[in-house]
């Protein structure tokens, strides 16, 4: 990245940590950063889940799924489900939360299994 990429992906983490999630999106779009890297995937998605958009945030999420070897990959599996909860549809929702309770590696398999048992 250069310098300008570099103050721009440090702005909109500023903005990111400070919940200004659409300045946050604003500096993430003109970053100049590759559209396929992970971590910009990760925030744009969360970003836009923040701000209610879940279709954008659903979208986003799926693309960071093709990384597999991101630090956030857990973390982006188990917000789907929330993404589809927030969208009404329960059902994708619950396939989603179980399919990371059933997985005993997952991190956040005690947490699906909570949800699972709290809200289906």
């Amino acid at each position: 990245m250069n310098n300008s990429a570099v103050s721009k992906w440090t702005e909109s983490m500023v903005y990111f940590k400070n919940g200004d999630y659409r300045s946050a999106l604003d500096f993430l779009n003109s970053a100049g950063i590759d559209s396929k890297n992970d971590t910009l995937l990760y925030f744009k998605a969360v970003s836009n889940y923040n701000l209610g958009d879940y279709q954008a945030s659903l979208q986003f999420f799926n693309l960071h799924q093709s990384c597999p070897d991101s630090v956030f990959y857990f973390d982006t599996e188990f917000r789907i489900g929330f993404a589809w909860y927030k969208r009404g549809e329960t059902q994708k929702a619950k396939q989603q939360f179980q399919k990371i309770a059933h997985d005993k590696m997952h991190p956040y398999t005690e947490e699906a299994e909570e949800i699972l048992q709290k809200l289906f």
